[in-house]
Parts: structure tokens; C-alpha cells; sequence
């Protein structure tokens, strides 16, 4: 990892990684529902002018929900290295996912330790 981040670093060095039986979450029916949080430098989901806006109020997060988890691409590919600190990029450069799952609490009957 490129360490223009050193917090995004700390995180990563400091916390275990756990695998989600997403589809076992789904089937019984924990999922209530997925936002996309989109890269700030993704066209596909603002122009250059939002695009700007939102890095100037400092935003990290902007939530789009979506249909399904269906729609999670799983094909996106990106490194940490994007996150960089002396641009004041911390998680925007980044795209992941929000679940809201019932009540709250993923039980752990979903979740596998993969690392650490």
C-alpha cells in the first residue's frame, strides 16, 4: 500500500478483515437496504462541477441508495493508494458499501475472520 494515507494505513494495520455471507443475509431477509458511496472522481455519478463542490465542503461521504444488492459491482477495481492525505483525500477517492441490515447488528453466523 502507497502510504499517502497514514491513516487509511493505521486502519488497515489495526483491524481484522471479515468476509459477509451476503446472499445468506439477504435470503433471510436481514438486508433492509445498500447505498453506494460513489468515488468523488467518478463522472458516472457527479460533474466536475459537484465534483468540485463537494471536495471544497469537505465531505467524505455521499450516499446514493439503491435498488437492490443487485447492484453492488462487484467488478470495481481500486487501491488504497487513492486515499491521500496531502490533498485532503481521506475514504472520497474511494467507492464502497453501506448495508442497513435489521436491527442493526450483523449476526455473526454471517461473518468470517479472514485475517489477523
Amino acid at each position: 500500500m502507497d502510504e499517502k494515507s497514514l491513516r487509511i494505513k493505521e486502519l488497515i494495520d489495526s483491524c481484522d478483515l471479515f468476509e459477509l455471507n451476503l446472499d445468506l443475509l439477504v435470503k433471510d431477509g436481514l438486508v433492509e437496504a445498500v447505498y453506494l458511496k460513489p468515488s468523488v472522481f467518478d463522472g458516472h455519478y457527479f460533474s466536475m462541477k459537484s465534483r468540485e463542490k463537494y471536495l471544497r465542503c469537505g465531505a467524505d461521504e455521499s450516499l446514493i441508495k439503491l435498488k437492490s444488492v443487485k447492484d453492488i459491482d462487484y467488478k470495481y477495481h481500486q487501491t488504497w493508494d487513492l486515499c491521500d492525505d496531502s490533498k485532503g483525500l481521506r475514504m472520497a477517492p474511494l467507492q464502497f458499501y453501506v448495508l442497513i441490515v435489521k436491527d442493526g447488528i450483523i449476526p455473526p453466523k454471517y461473518l468470517r475472520k479472514v485475517s489477523k
